[in-house]
This record gives structure tokens, sequence and C-alpha cells, in this order.
């Protein structure tokens, strides 16, 4: 046990910064794809432990900035109008001062415009009736012959701020960029501002004054190598995950029988590989860090496709490099995917999650793990990893980790949510009597939709025993999921129901990722959830299931 501490004690300074260090300047300079300022960017940043609150800072007009930090690892995003944020991991080290360059990528606009629609915030109550659950006012603009596209908005107020939507390839809303001022959205863009007089402004956007850049590439430059190596490393993490979601989706084109199969060679030869020859050739140790961090991820998903083959070597790596109480734990992606890594060893190394309990800076950390760890327990059925979890159940503060994770036998937390076939509320109530699987999803999650064919075997072939499926949407507009099940609705025919981003529901099951399915019985208590319930799993657990129920 001592050990662990130990080696927290020495790696994470690095990683987690000296509380007795000095503050460190750091300046630079934000540009956009020409080398030149922008008409408006930021700076949004916070503390990688994600237990601190993100801060703002404005950039200059003249794209400088200077910013003070206290050493540590931070989470990042350079924002700037009419290109897209740059999200990176700045290492701020405690010896000298730091200076930055940042050059951001352009938005790239569709030569061809479908159709385009105006967000308008604050929210207009005059279309309150007509989009209940849109946190901003949504209208369509109507094409016209000479190329422009037009709506009336009736003015409330004399300041209207809107993005426009259908113009940006990746479906992104942006600002107007023929505007002349802009205001930031809080969420890594901006919008487009203007003072309209009278009681009603004519919206006029003409998809041909958007600027056609050729598509740019973001960069970062840092005076210390340290930083270079951590940004790099973290640059890496987002192209391979753009890799895996594009893997993802091409798969679905793939018949049923060969999709896991083809998949895993293409994750194996994309994305495994590259990882695996990058992490043997980073010398620098923060950065080899964060590389190991994310193939902790890889290992995870080898859970689900077991085709995918890893690398035990690097896995034993990933617990003598990367502390229990790295702040990297709780980066980008759940916390949890630690669970795996430490199971697969033999014996595993149960002291790792031990301490990680004990020891680590983010709450939210300790009760994704915990969570994580009893959802192995309860995929893996193995009596010894049962008493080891109920042992833990009693060292841990129940009133800190336990909180809000879900245990087998549990009753469920109770919910509302609405329907997407017809906005009625549907409540868990509604389902007692029967087993039910909560599919938690959202219309931009490539795994979710990916198991769409699994759960409708699922559901045609147990619906007869007493077998029901509830999608729950977590998109942030009703609108969005609703649209998308009326063109899939062939392809999920159960139940389909919205709760939103960051809803009570999400929360009081502890959805921390998407696709999360949980499986409750008839009384509506838990059966399992999580990894236990995805691609051929989940068939596997309904087989003995109701296979225990026929023997009842």
């Amino acid at each position: 046990m001592r050990r662990f501490a130990v080696l927290t004690g020495l790696i994470g300074l690095a990683i987690a910064g000296q509380a007795q260090a000095r503050v460190v300047l750091v300046s630079g300079k934000v540009v956009g794809w020409d080398g030149k300022p922008l008409q408006a960017a930021h700076i949004q940043l916070r503390r990688a432990d994600g237990d601190s609150a993100e801060a703002v800072y404005s950039v200059g007009r003249d794209g400088r900035f200077r910013v003070r930090l206290q050493p540590g690892l931070y989470r990042v995003w350079f924002t700037g109008v009419g290109h897209y944020a740059r999200e990176t991991l700045l290492w701020v080290g405690g010896g000298r001062n730091l200076r930055l360059f940042v050059r951001l990528a352009p938005y790239v606009y569709r030569e061809k415009v479908d159709s385009l629609k105006l967000y308008l915030n604050p929210r207009h109550d005059i279309f309150a009736r007509f989009e209940r659950w849109e946190s901003d006012t949504v209208i369509a603009l109507t094409p016209h012959g000479d190329g422009t596209w037009r709506c009336e908005v009736p003015v409330r107020s004399g300041k209207l701020a809107y993005q426009i939507a259908g113009i940006e390839q990746s479906g992104q809303r942006v600002p107007d960029p023929t505007a002349g001022q802009y205001e930031y959205d809080g969420g890594r863009s901006y919008r487009s501002v203007v003072y309209p007089e009278g009681e009603r402004w004519l919206v006029s956007i003409d998809p041909r004054r958007f600027p056609r850049q050729r598509a740019g590439k973001d960069s970062l430059w840092a005076s210390h190598p340290v930083t270079r190596a951590v940004a790099d490393a973290f640059e890496l993490w987002t192209q391979l995950d753009a890799v895996g979601d594009a893997l993802q989706r091409k798969s679905l084109s793939l018949p049923e029988g060969v999709r896991d199969d083809s998949l895993a060679v293409w994750i194996q030869r994309e994305i495994v590989q590259p990882l695996e020859q990058a992490i043997l050739r980073e010398a620098i140790p923060e950065a080899r860090q964060v590389l190991l961090r994310l193939y902790a991820s890889v290992v995870a998903y080898s859970l689900l496709n077991p085709q995918v083959q890893v690398n035990d070597t690097l896995v034993h790596r990933i617990l003598r490099e990367v502390p229990p109480t790295s702040v990297l734990w709780g980066v980008k992606e759940p916390p949890g995917v630690v669970v795996v890594p430490v199971f697969r060893l033999h014996p595993p190394a149960t002291e790792y999650i031990e301490e990680m309990l004990r020891a680590h800076p983010n709450r939210e950390v300790r009760k994704a793990v915990f969570r994580d760890v009893q959802e192995y327990a309860s995929f893996v059925l193995d009596t010894a990893v049962l008493q080891w979890v109920d042992q833990l159940r009693k060292v841990v503060d129940a009133g800190d980790t336990t909180r809000g994770a879900l245990r087998p036998g549990m009753v469920a937390p109770g919910f509302v949510v609405l329907s997407l076939e017809d906005s009625s509320t549907v409540a868990d109530t509604n389902f007692r009597g029967r087993y039910l699987l909560l599919d938690f999803w959202a219309t931009w999650c490539t795994p979710c939709i990916q198991e769409f064919p699994t759960l409708r075997k699922a559901y045609e072939q147990y619906r007869a025993e007493g077998f029901e499926i509830l999608g729950i949407s977590l998109d942030r507009e009703f609108s969005r999921a609703r649209a998308f099940w009326q063109r899939r609705s062939a392809d999920m025919p159960w139940k389909q129901a919205w709760a939103g981003a960051k809803s009570p529901v999400a929360r009081a099951f502890g959805v921390q990722s998407i696709p999360f399915p949980v499986l409750l019985d008839p009384d509506g208590r838990i059966v399992a959830w999580g990894a236990s319930l995805r691609g051929k799993s989940l068939l596997q657990m309904l087989s003995r299931v109701f296979s225990r129920g026929q023997q009842r």
C-alpha cells in the first residue's frame, strides 16, 4: 500500500503541481488561420482535477493574453470567432514563466445549404408554446430566389444575440461572420450581436458571404518542452478519439455478422498500434502518463470487443507510472476505466483501487471508480471479487464515494421523462411487473447508435417474456431527439423518451458516459448496468435472467 503513496509523491509532483510553488505567468498570442488577431477570442480553463470551477479570460484585440496560474495541470480551450476551439492539456511547471502561441483552425462551411435555423438568446417568451423544451428560441429561415435565407423576429429588447445552424460542416452552431459584434456563449463558441430598431427585425442570411478557406489545422507552441510534450500527447488522444468515432460510423454500414471482427481489425491497426508505438517512443514522463491514461481506455474497450488485443506489459506500466491519485483519471473520459486494467493482472492489483478511493483529490473520480468496481463485479460474477467489493464498501466513506452509486438489488431511483412520441410523461412506475432496460443515449453518440441492432434483437426476442426497453435521450434539445427518432423509428421500435443534458434522472443513475444501460427487475430493483449490458453481453445477461425466471 505504501509504495503507491510514495509513487504518488514522486511522480505526482510534476503532474499535480506543488502547493508552495510561486504563481507562474502564462502569456502569449492567439491568432486565426491567417496568423492575424481575431475579432474576439477567449481562453476557458479549469484545473484538470475536475473539482474547480471554469475561468474565462478575454484575449486582447492584438491577440495577446497574460494569465497567472498556480503550477499544475489544466484543461484549456482557446476560442475565436469563425474558428474551431482548440482543446489541450496545459502543463504549468513551477520553475519559470511560460509562453504560448496558438493558431486556430477556421470553420469549414458547406457549399450547398439545405436548411438554416436561427438560435436566439435570450429566449423569446413569444415562442415558448411552440418550442417548450429548447434552451434558445429556434426559428427556421426560408430560402429566397436571390440566394438569401430570411425570417422575421419580434423585438422585445434592444439587443439580440444569435447563432446559425445548418451551414457549418459538422452541424455546429456558428455566429454570422457579417455581424460586427460578438459575445462569448460560455460554451466555446460565439453569438452575433445586433441592436435592431423597431418592433420586428428582418433577418437576412447569405450563405455565400461565409468565407470558404482551405481547411486548416490548428497548432500550439509552448516555450517549455514538458508543456509541448503534454500538449502533443493530448492532441494524439483527441485525434485517436476522432479516428475511433469514424471507425464506429464506418462499421454501421457492415452486416451485423462481420461488424465486430472488422471493427476490431481497424481499431487494432489505426488506434492500438499507433498508440503503443507513441508510448514506447515518448521519453518525457509527464507526456507518457497522458498516453498511458489513454491506453487504459483502450484496455477497457477490449472488454467489449475481445478481438482487440492489448499489451499486458503496457497494462503494468499504466499502474506503475500513472499514480492512483493522478488528475489524469478525471480527464475527458470516465475515470472508472482503471478498473479493467487492474483486473487484467494476476493477481489483481486491488491495492491500486483502494489507494484511489482513499486518496484521490476528486470526489467524482472516487464515486465513478467505486461505481465501476461494482459494475465489473456484477459482470464477472466472481466470488472473490464480490467479497472484496463488500469489504471496500465498509472501508469507503458511505457519505462520499458510494453516494449515487448503483448496487445490485437496490431500489432504482424514481424518474419522470418525456415521451418522444407525444410529449406525455413516462414514469418508472409505468413498467412495474416487467424487466426494464433503461438505455441512456444521444443522437450525437455513435457508440449509442451502434448498440441499436443488439437492442432490437433483445427487444424482439424477450418482449413476449416480460421485457421492455426505455431509451432516454440526453440530447440538449427535445426537438433534435424527436426528429432523430422519427427518422429511425424502425431501427428503434421500443419506447423512447427525452430527459436532456445534465438531467436529474442521469445524475440519479450516476451516468458518466453513454451509452449507459441499466437493467431493472419487475420490482424496480437494479439487476445490472454498464458494460455487462452492451453488445453480446446484453443477450447473455437476458438469457440468464429469463432462464432463472423459468426455473422458478
